[in-house]
């Protein structure tokens, strides 16, 4: 009796090991193949290789605002009504010319890189010169900073995608990488989907009647990619590169608008809940805004 028992512990024994011995293989041979894969890089989500499969359009485009009605400050209007047929662009009055712009050039300096991605067209709109009310607007543009709070290719990804549902539909004109790389995005003529529910000291157009009104009509949109620190909601991150100070400013430096039309998403926000752009260094840009302006002709 006991013979048996020892030789049937002994069996089990055996077949313990046995099976030890197959989950040890699975093991080494799982960590084998995982090793053979290629790791996912964070950084990359961002890179230029990256973007370059999207086969951008490196050359720059025109950024000449729209010019001014040549009938003083009275457009035509364009009906902001579904059935609209008029493509003729809506006009944005001109920039007032600001005591800050230089009146004649310097040295002209390096352009930063440039690439043009073409985004979803639900998730930008036409420039309205009349409001959903039927009252005519020429509002001067607006530059209104933002960051990504995300990788830029995951943004660049976002703004792609067909949105159905207003809620859903988001935009920029530009969007500066980490490297200080300009990704353009829209065409300056066309409205952006930047900024629902917003206000600029009063100043708000409301183009859908199911929609707050907002400075969308009027606004240029113009993002900074988020450093990997800042992907959550913190109330701050580790800044912004030198780069990307430099392409904004020069950015900005072309659209010729003085400083009182420069403002940020959380300024703009009327609910209150945007903080972009967070840990924004106003001096940093503001110094090589100051050079690039210099260098306008």
């Amino acid at each position: 009796m006991v013979k048996k028992i020892l030789q049937l512990q002994f069996t089990r024994y055996l077949v313990s090991l046995g099976l030890a011995g197959l989950v040890i293989f699975a093991a080494i041979h799982w960590v084998r193949v995982s090793a053979s894969m290629p790791t996912p890089s964070v950084s990359a989500t961002s890179s230029l290789s990256s973007l370059a499969a999207l086969k951008p359009d490196q050359t720059i485009p025109n950024l000449s605002l729209i010019p001014p009605s040549p009938t003083a400050n009275a457009p035509a209007l364009i009906s902001t009504q579904a059935n609209v047929t008029d493509p003729t662009p809506a006009v944005v009055q001109a920039p007032t010319p600001s005591s800050n712009l230089p009146p004649s050039c310097t040295a002209t300096l390096p352009t930063p890189r440039w690439f043009n991605v073409p985004i979803d067209p639900s998730n930008y709109g036409e420039r309205f010169r009349q409001d959903a009310q039927g009252r005519p607007v020429a509002n001067q543009y607006l530059i209104v900073l933002h960051e990504t709070v995300s990788s830029g290719l995951a943004a660049i990804n976002t703004f792609r995608t067909n949105h159905p549902r207003d809620e859903d539909q988001r935009s920029y004109h530009d969007l500066i990488l980490l490297d200080g790389t300009i990704v353009h995005l829209l065409d300056w003529g066309k409205r952006a989907f930047g900024a629902g529910n917003s206000e600029f000291r009063g100043e708000a157009v409301q183009t859908n009647p199911n929609l707050p009104s907002s400075v969308n009509n009027f606004a240029l949109h113009f993002s900074l990619e988020t450093p990997p620190d800042g992907y959550n909601n913190a109330p701050r991150h580790r800044g912004y590169t030198d780069a990307q100070y430099r392409s904004l400013a020069w950015l900005v430096a072309q659209t010729r608008l003085g400083d009182d039309r420069i403002t940020t998403h959380k300024a703009v926000d009327r609910a209150a809940g945007k903080q972009d752009p967070r840990s924004f260094d106003r001096r940093q840009f503001q110094a090589w805004l100051t050079e690039f302006r210099k260098s306008l002709c």
